[in-house]
């Protein structure tokens, strides 16, 4: 609920969105709202709260991982300050928070090698999102990147632009690239299961439920590939990164 709300604040403000479009973004009853947070003065408290715990981990993050100085981590805005400050500082600290989560992804050089350095950076990127999931929906809705924003997507720009793509052809990759990333993350987050212990438990309910013969396909899915031995849905991620670059080298300028 809380992150439906801040999403919604962050393209209408605060001021113009109700119980009712959180509830309905959220998939949640506007009456199950207000019995947890009284009010939607109650909504906007926890909004401001949760908004501030969230950039003080990612901040703490990145200052133990090395992407974030800890002097420049310290001006950051205050979470211990009132929540009417912090309201009207909202904009502000998701900023900071997504400027924070770029500065943890892995950058390419100009002169490097240009496939492996794309692979490298989708990799870290996703693992980087692994860590703060809340951020996906984030990370280019920003109106005032930071300066680590600007960094990555520079570099990014740059070694494609390096290695003979043109503007537009290195536009291209870096949507397809970033949109497959956020989208891989999303869909492995929302799995209902995250070990292959789990996986089997999941497919033997699935299965006990299902006419017989009924998804011959659905069927041979599971038992040929995804119950194998090894199996790992993240394995998936390295077959989709291969098939975009493949992509890429047909109608990169040479």
């Amino acid at each position: 609920m809380l992150c439906a709300a801040i999403d919604l604040s962050g393209e209408h403000g605060f001021d113009r969105v109700t119980v009712k479009d959180g509830a309905l973004k959220a998939g949640v009853s506007a009456p199950l709202v207000i019995h947890h947070f009284s009010s939607k003065a109650g909504l906007r408290s926890a909004c401001d709260a949760y908004v501030a715990e969230q950039f003080r981990r990612t901040k703490t993050e990145s200052v133990r991982r090395g992407h974030m100085p800890r002097n420049v981590a310290h001006e950051s805005t205050n979470p211990e300050e009132p929540p009417d400050e912090l309201a009207a500082n909202r904009a502000q600290l998701l900023d900071g928070m997504v400027d924070a989560v770029f500065a943890e992804i892995w950058l390419p050089a100009p002169e490097a090698e240009w496939r492996e350095s794309m692979r490298r950076r989708a990799e870290s990127a996703r693992e980087t999102l692994n860590r703060h999931r809340w951020a996906v929906s984030l990370m280019d809705s920003r109106k005032h990147p930071g300066p680590a924003t600007l960094r990555h997507h520079d570099a990014v720009l740059g070694c494609l632009r390096g290695n003979g793509f043109t503007v537009p052809q290195a536009a291209n990759a870096v949507s397809v690239l970033d949109s497959y990333v956020y989208g891989f993350v999303l869909q492995e987050a929302a799995l209902p299961f995250t070990t292959s212990e789990e996986l089997d438990e999941l497919a033997e309910s699935i299965f006990a439920e299902l006419p017989k013969d009924e998804f011959p396909h659905f069927t041979e899915l599971a038992v040929e590939h995804a119950l194998k031995p090894g199996y790992s849905y993240s394995d998936e991620f390295d077959f989709g990164v291969t098939l975009i670059l493949d992509g890429l080298s047909r109608i990169r300028t040479p």
